[in-house]
């Protein structure tokens, strides 16, 4: 199944939400989709230090719903944020009782709670609330992850707050590395350490080196990876492991879709 979340209010920027509908046209041509609804108001106002809380709460929840009736069993969500993957990666977590190794490839930590958050913006706490510490949102949630089933995979603009918490729960962090070889033996020894059978995969498209791919809403500071050490990357990873979720943000479009894109998008598609 392909969920389209054009979920933007994280990240305070349409982009996202336009975006997605471009990937959506582009899949759909050859692609069933289904598409989780989305509020289009701008005027977001900050509860419990988040910032459109309920416009999010309520995209949170139809998309749960969405995929609690539909019950796919592989599942690809295109955004959108990066937070727009926080339904489809609870349900799955949800579906195969955590049994599931989780490779969050972004260049920043997203890992925030609200409280330590400077911006108050959702984008930067997806994974405290997936892990059932970012209450509202994480109540709505069925199962939490642990933090020993997360790989993160390619952060170079960490808060201090998030190198703290990295640190304390023991997360397993992979930096950028410029040998793709090196890379997937790296990831093949993690995966096999976590010894879970079921793998998702989230990319966040600023984990690419901003000079090759700027195609980002907030690209991040430094070298990130290049798209072919992410190409070879998601191609071995989908070889040898029992790939069941995957999910695509933060994508910006100025005009066309990226080739990268295309064939991250064929490589994702599960």
């Amino acid at each position: 199944m392909i969920l389209i979340n054009g979920q933007w209010q994280g990240g305070g920027n349409k982009d996202t939400f336009q975006a997605a509908q471009i990937l959506k046209d582009h899949l759909s041509r050859s692609n069933p989709v289904v598409t989780a609804p989305v509020c289009t108001n701008e005027d977001l106002i900050e509860k419990e230090r988040i910032i459109g809380l309920d416009e999010l709460t309520q995209q949170i929840q139809a998309a749960l719903q969405i995929l609690q009736k539909e019950k796919p069993t592989h599942l690809m969500t295109v955004g959108g944020g990066c937070d727009a993957d926080t339904a489809s990666l609870a349900y799955m977590n949800a579906l195969y009782q955590g049994d599931l190794t989780v490779i969050w490839m972004d260049a920043h930590g997203d890992i925030n709670s609200p409280n330590e958050s400077d911006s108050h913006l959702y984008y930067g706490m997806p994974i405290r609330a997936l892990l059932g510490e970012c209450p509202p949102i994480s109540d709505l949630l069925p199962l939490p992850l642990q933090p020993e089933q997360l790989i993160l995979f390619g952060c170079r603009d960490l808060d201090q707050t998030e190198k703290n918490y990295i640190s304390e729960n023991q997360i397993t962090l992979i930096p950028v590395l410029e040998d793709p070889g090196e890379l997937e033996k790296q990831l093949t020894d993690l995966i096999q350490t976590k010894k879970n059978r079921h793998l998702y995969i989230h990319l966040d498209l600023d984990v690419l080196d901003p000079h090759e791919f700027p195609h980002t809403p907030l690209p991040a500071p430094g070298t990130g990876f290049s798209a072919e050490a992410i190409l070879s990357a998601l191609h071995s990873l989908k070889q040898h492991n029992d790939l069941v979720g995957t999910g695509v943000f933060e994508f910006k479009y100025t005009g066309s879709i990226p080739a990268f894109l295309k064939n991250a998008l064929d490589i994702l598609c599960v």
